[in-house]
């Protein structure tokens, strides 16, 4: 297949198998925290919708059902909310916020920008993405995507990241909510970052030859999963 199906694995990389093999593309996967259940996006014939499907055996349920593009979704801290990103009010991708419990939708972002690839903090304070901010006409600032903050009591949003030319996305929290991890994609190559929760001391943590996006960290904090690779698809080299 040239399609992109959920997987799962160990932990070690063993026993790799299928979870969804289904007509059109699934991937943006997340886990829920208590783990018995995932959001995935899933295309098919230009309809792309947000699915839930329990880890057990059930058919995927459809959470939104529209015919605009609603994609990057992510659990709140206690899984009874999703995240996500849709363009259903025209324009832009803006953030979205979905109530499990009686599918109340509530629109937190309205501007003309693009927004995607959210996470909510553990404390369930605030939510944080990736805004993208086009080049200047007369060149006067680079485009750049840069990492954003609401927090959701008050309404507050403030942008976290200041790094200019270049795209910061993936954004990951470390499990106590202190340090955020992202990847950061300039025409150097792409590298893994990591700061702290209020935008201060970013850094990058790697510098190779190959591409590292989308860091996870393991549950202790010690760790970070990235994917990593050439980026030659055509090739087979990941």
């Amino acid at each position: 297949r040239t399609n992109y199906d959920i997987w799962r694995m160990c932990g070690d990389g063993s026993q790799l198998a299928s979870l969804l093999v289904l007509p059109g593309d699934q991937y943006q996967l997340a886990v829920a925290p208590d783990g018995r259940s995932f959001l995935y996006v899933h295309t098919v014939d230009g309809q792309q919708d947000i699915f839930r499907k329990s880890f057990g055996r059930g058919d995927p349920e459809n959470l939104t059902r529209h015919p605009s593009s609603d994609g990057s979704p992510f659990f709140s801290p206690d899984g009874g909310q999703v995240g996500f990103f849709s363009n259903r009010d025209g324009g832009r991708a803006e953030l979205y916020v979905l109530t499990l419990a009686d599918s109340s939708l509530r629109r937190l972002t309205t501007d003309t920008l693009h927004d995607g690839e959210g996470t909510w903090s553990p404390d369930g304070r605030h939510i944080r993405w990736t805004r993208f901010f086009p080049a200047a006409p007369d060149n006067s600032r680079p485009a750049a995507g840069e990492i954003m903050e609401l927090e959701l009591a008050t309404g507050a949003l403030r942008q976290l990241t200041s790094l200019g030319n270049g795209y910061n996305g993936g954004l990951s929290h470390s499990p106590d909510g202190t340090r955020l991890a992202f990847h950061r994609s300039t025409s150097a190559g792409t590298e893994i970052w990591t700061m702290n929760a209020d935008g201060t001391e970013a850094r990058a943590i790697t510098n190779t030859r190959i591409a590292e996006y989308g860091p996870e960290w393991s549950p202790d904090g010690n760790w970070l999963a990235v994917t990593a690779g050439t980026g030659d698809l055509s090739a087979g080299r990941f």
